[in-house]
């Protein structure tokens, strides 16, 4: 029995644990260290003495151990002095190995930083990084400093505070750079990349980012070396081509490097063949912009009968004005058009060259608009003239449904690939349709409503890319044409437009056939169409569209009411589940496109 109970009581262990004995035993060497209590080495820097324990430092430091475990002489030295570091830094370095404390101020932090670095002491170094970035303001006086100390300790968030800087005094200033040009010139070379490789960057053109990166290059002989490094961040094909014939290859060192002259040769390639460019989008071959916010372009469309060539743009979360736009050229005018952008090109597509109820003056036309170089060429033109379609973007390829002309409404489908240049057929509508709308949700492209036989109707088709072909999906509440519908959160939304002189839906108004105030919104894993408890607050019909992450514009169109174009801008918001009345166009129009697209500043 008794040997049963020593077999059990073995079994038995626990593992405990104090939790104030590693500060208890922190606090005791430290103690130590300052009574000079079993201290092995003095550390001398200025002439100052700092007794401390072997044990303990070289536990702390790589640098440490190496010179006091190997066969350097400092190994049984008494005393050690050292070279490059301050006493001030190696007093707060000191205190930080022993006790895991250090106060950093204004005036040590730089010490204290350049001593951890050098005794490589990597978390006290993050340490320094992150009391600079937070405490230290980078200002006028300091920048080109810290952009230095960022270099030399590799100080990434100091880097990225620097160049924040210096983004933020670039756009602000109408000087862009020559004001303090000087100092770019003596920029670290990680940080000149950061600069000259920005999308933030607004007041400079690509041409004059080439010519501050050859200043830089040829402002220090130590900086030549670089040359491919640096000059890659320049986005050549953002550059004409006679801008590069005049201005880089007329650079020595464009020429002669390898990889440089590369660059332009590629760039040259790319400018020579504007069809084929679709093909060819890469990060570099974008237009220097904040990501976060796109341009919305309202095109085109119709006042007093006659299409317009105009273009109003809203730069959306920097001015709530529209401004005037890249014009289409005249003869390009159209409305009842379809508008699509595919990796940041514009294209205008089809439409009528004047209100034209027969559907005579009805265009297979279609034009791209190239933000980058400000340009309009045309395209391939789709197989049928048609206007009062819907178009959509489906996988990169731009999908137009149904219309008119002026012999039929039609049934055909017309696929566009831009990679190709070319336009196809694919599965037909069951029934021709005008004034319809269409949107793509979740790979998945839906047409609503729209017009035949002298009526408005609810249908509600998808089409299904498997097999070519045309769904039924559930029914909208209410018959409608010349709206708009848009996706978001999941859902499809359909609003404004027309409806039948005999339906008696709530808040019609007598003697017109619109729906004022009507949004619903379809749930595709309900299969449900459901009225939104946020109506518009003006009806718009023939309205441009357009999601952009602040929510849903519908812009212009036309009021059966007055029998006018509009110039109402609405916007829901989905934060706050309401529409709000935006800031109006220039001018009335209807049978408007828009898109939203990324434009240079």
């Amino acid at each position: 029995m008794a040997e049963s109970k020593d077999e059990t009581s073995s079994a038995c262990s626990s593992e405990v644990c104090d939790e104030t004995q590693l500060s208890t035993f922190l606090e005791s060497l430290n103690k130590s260290r300052n009574e000079e209590y079993l201290c092995d080495v003095v550390l001398v820097a200025e002439d100052k003495r700092f007794p401390v324990h072997k044990i303990v430092i070289t536990s702390a430091s790589e640098y440490f151990k190496i010179m006091f475990s190997t066969d350097m002489k400092e190994k049984t030295q008494e005393e050690v002095v050292l070279h490059g570091v301050t006493a001030e830094g190696l007093k707060v370095i000191l205190q930080f190995i022993y006790t895991t404390k250090a106060v950093l101020t204004a005036d040590n932090v730089h010490e204290v930083l350049v001593t951890a670095h050098h005794f490589q002491i990597s978390k006290l170094v993050k340490c320094c990084e992150e009391f600079v970035a937070k405490e230290v303001k980078v200002d006028e006086e300091n920048w080109d400093n810290l952009a230095q100390i960022a270099s030399l300790y590799d100080l990434q968030h100091l880097r990225h505070a620097v160049h924040c800087y210096l983004l933020e005094t670039i756009n602000k200033s109408g000087e862009g750079v020559s004001c303090f040009e000087d100092k770019l010139c003596d920029l670290p070379v990680e940080q000149i990349e950061l600069l000259l490789g920005s999308n933030e960057i607004e007041k400079l053109s690509e041409l004059q980012l080439f010519h501050l990166a050859v200043r830089w290059l040829k402002h220090d002989s130590s900086h030549e070396s670089f040359a491919s490094r640096v000059i890659e961040n320049i986005r050549f094909v953002l550059i004409s081509r006679a801008d590069l014939t005049c201005h880089v290859e007329a650079v020595d060192f464009m020429m002669e490097d390898v990889r440089c002259r590369q660059m332009v040769a590629d760039a040259v390639s790319y400018l020579s063949f504007p069809l084929a460019m679709p093909l060819l989008q890469t990060a570099k071959t974008q237009v220097r912009a904040s990501q976060t916010m796109q341009d919305i372009l309202v095109i085109g469309g119709a006042r007093g009968g006659v299409a317009r060539n105009t273009v109003y743009r809203l730069s959306e979360g920097k001015s709530d004005a529209w401004l005037v736009g890249p014009g289409l050229p005249q003869q390009y005018a159209v409305s009842h058009h379809g508008v699509a952008a595919i990796d940041n090109f514009v294209y205008v597509i089809g439409g009528q060259t004047r209100t034209d109820p027969t559907g005579l003056s009805t265009t297979n036309r279609v034009v791209r608009y190239d933000p980058r170089t400000n340009t309009w060429i045309e395209v391939a033109p789709f197989m049928q003239a048609r206007a009062c379609f819907a178009t959509s973007v489906l996988n990169g390829c731009i999908y137009v449904t149904g219309g008119g002309n002026s012999y039929e409404i039609l049934n055909s489908v017309e696929k566009y690939n831009p990679k190709t240049n070319k336009w196809s057929f694919v599965g037909s509508l069951l029934q021709p349709c005008y004034a319809h709308a269409s949107v793509v949700l979740d790979n998945k492209l839906y047409i609503s409503g729209g017009a035949r036989d002298g009526r408005f109707h609810k249908d509600v088709w998808v089409y299904d890319q498997t097999v070519d072909g045309w769904q039924r999906s559930r029914n909208m509440n209410y018959r409608r044409g010349w709206h708009a519908m848009a996706a978001m959160q999941d859902k499809l939304l359909v609003m404004g437009g027309k409806t039948n002189e005999n339906e008696n839906y709530p808040n019609m108004r007598l003697g017109f056939h619109t729906i004022p105030h009507l949004v619903e919104s379809f749930d595709p894993a309900r299969n449900e169409w459901t009225v939104m408890k946020r109506p518009l607050i003006h009806s718009q019909c023939e309205a441009g569209s357009v999601v952009t992450d602040c929510g849903i514009f519908l812009v212009g169109g036309y009021s059966w009411q007055s029998q006018e174009p509009m110039k109402t801008v609405q916007v829901y918001r989905p934060d706050e589940n309401t529409w709000w009345y935006y800031k109006s166009l220039p001018e009335p129009l209807q049978g408007v496109g828009a898109c939203a697209v990324t434009l240079p500043s």
